[in-house]
């Protein structure tokens, strides 16, 4: 454990940052976009926040609905910081860029920043709602400066094509 900004955070998370196995190559995660799936139907309340209604089509899903009387519909409300992720997973952002728009929103609300994106992608991930893109390839180089500073390290890695 390290102490960042008074916070106890586990090492084992910022290695997490810093790549995402996609296929057999390993990614820099925050160069990749993160697009939502087109069968999570949304919504938008008043206040700007989101409410995700998730539908369950399938033929297992209906066999599972029917034996344990599950609800046919599931529906998620996200807070004021998910509902501003959720929106800038347009296919155009990528999630360094998403990490710079919420510090710019929030500030200091949402430190430690890249380890909490991270982990919300990642639950968005396992279940269906978004999927990952590489970047387009009329990049060149994308060099990203990583979050190591609990590590005591400042440390840029770049990604090629």
């Amino acid at each position: 454990m390290s102490k960042k900004r008074g916070h106890d955070v586990p090492l084992k998370i910022f290695p997490r940052s810093v790549g995402y196995k996609l296929g057999k190559r390993k990614e820099n995660i925050l160069a990749m976009i993160p697009c939502r799936r087109p069968h999570v139907k949304w919504s938008e309340d008043e206040n700007g926040r989101i409410r995700l209604c998730i539908e369950r089509n399938g033929i297992v899903e209906r066999i599972l609905l029917f034996v344990f009387n599950a609800p046919k519909k599931i529906t998620m409300d996200l807070d004021e910081i998910g509902s501003t992720v959720w929106k800038l997973c347009d296919g155009k952002n990528t999630i360094y860029d998403i990490g710079n728009a919420l510090s710019e929103k929030f500030g200091d609300r949402v430190e430690p920043l890249y380890p909490r994106l991270i982990k919300f992608i990642e639950m968005l991930l396992a279940r269906n709602y978004v999927f990952l893109n590489r970047p387009d390839t009329n990049r060149d180089i994308k060099s990203v400066q990583f979050p190591c500073r609990a590590q005591g390290i400042g440390n840029t890695r770049v990604w090629k094509n």
